[in-house]
């Protein structure tokens, strides 16, 4: 691959996942289509078949045989793709704390909070956001060292 690939991002504008392979997108400065995937609706079967059998959003399909899953792969392979965009550390132990936030950020943040969002208990919503400040604040302290 040359960099220079028609890529195609099946995207949700409300999905956080998502919104990290529009980032990365947009920080290698790679052109690419986007094409909503309605995620309140069963998916099309043209999605489950060609695109992504689980789904989900966001894929990037990056030719006619190769479809990539999974936001943090996706920036993964922008950052491999566009060395020059400088989207992850060269360092391998500040790569690997890197991955940690955003796997930790994943699991332990977004996920919770997106299960949360509709609930009609503002209390557990306000603390679950408070623990959850609580756990960044540790780990930017961890990468600072």
């Amino acid at each position: 691959m040359t960099g220079s690939e028609k890529i195609v991002l099946y995207n949700h504008l409300r999905c956080p996942f998502a919104a990290r392979a529009v980032i990365a997108l947009a920080e290698t400065k790679h052109e690419y289509e986007e094409v909503t995937i309605d995620l309140t609706k069963p998916r099309p079967d043209w999605y489950l078949k060609d695109i992504n059998p689980y789904g989900q959003v966001p894929a990037m399909k990056i030719d006619d045989k190769h479809v990539i899953y999974e936001s943090l792969f996706v920036a993964e392979y922008l950052s491999d793709l566009h060395p020059e965009a400088n989207l992850f550390p060269k360092d391998p132990l500040q790569r690997a704390q890197v991955r940690y936030l955003i796997h930790h950020y994943g699991t332990h943040v977004l996920v919770p909070q997106v299960m949360t969002a509709h609930t009609a208990d503002n209390e557990a919503a306000a603390k679950h956001r408070a623990r959850l400040v609580v756990q960044l604040e540790k780990f930017v302290k961890l990468l600072d060292k």
